[in-house]
């Protein structure tokens, strides 16, 4: 039978596991860094996506405005310094006409 010896490789010596175990463990962080910032900015495309109750109260606020604004018109209308004429598109033709002849 022939004797099995244990033949030492050059790169099991030294240095080179070493280096070779750093490399792979920058390789990995820098992978699992890239994968991370994807995430957060997943994360941050989420936050930007329209929320519905916000967008029920900023109607409703809105709306609440318009009623402001309507309820001091009718006050102004009520008190009367504010009139409102109603005329036909003719009449409204013939002054503008009389206005631009003036200028």
């Amino acid at each position: 039978m022939k004797e099995i010896r244990y033949i030492r490789t050059r790169f099991l010596e030294g240095r080179a596991p070493l280096v070779v175990s750093l490399a792979l463990s920058a390789l990995l962080g820098i992978v699992l860094w890239e994968g991370a910032q994807h995430l957060t900015v997943k994360a941050e495309a989420a936050l930007l996506l329209p929320d519905p109750a916000a967008q029920r109260n900023a109607i409703l606020k809105a709306q609440q405005e318009t009623n402001v604004k309507l309820g001091e018109l009718l006050h102004l209308l009520k008190s009367g310094k504010l009139k409102v004429i109603i005329t036909s598109e003719k009449d409204t033709a013939d002054v503008q006409k009389k206005s631009k002849s003036k200028k």
